[in-house]
């Protein structure tokens, strides 16, 4: 059990669970849990955000590398049991939300 919580930990470290977009559509909020479980926020322009056509590996992937131009680093972004509040924003961050499955 011991070998299980540092691979566990590396997942759950930089977790996406919450986004959410100005008024304006310009800037989103991107909050993650870091290496303590701490909630973390990322203050991102939508331009720099990667789409995640370019990023994603596979359709059946639970997890995805959310990335952005400029950075190096990337969070976690879940696929499954997603709750999109506002289809038309999702997709212009994005782009494709047939990778976000539910049930």
């Amino acid at each position: 059990m011991p070998l299980v919580k540092p691979g566990l930990l590396r997942y759950l470290n930089r977790l996406i669970g919450v986004i959410a977009m100005s008024e304006s559509n310009d800037y989103v909020r991107i909050g993650y849990l870091s290496f303590w479980g701490a909630r973390r926020n990322k203050y991102l322009e939508i331009d720099d955000v990667l789409p995640l056509t370019e990023v994603a590996a596979s359709k059946n992937d639970a997890l995805l590398k959310f990335s952005w131009f400029g950075g190096s680093n990337f969070l976690y972004l879940p696929t499954k049991d997603v709750e999109i509040v506002d289809e038309q924003r999702a997709k212009l961050l994005f782009g494709d939300l047939s990778l976000f499955k539910s049930g």
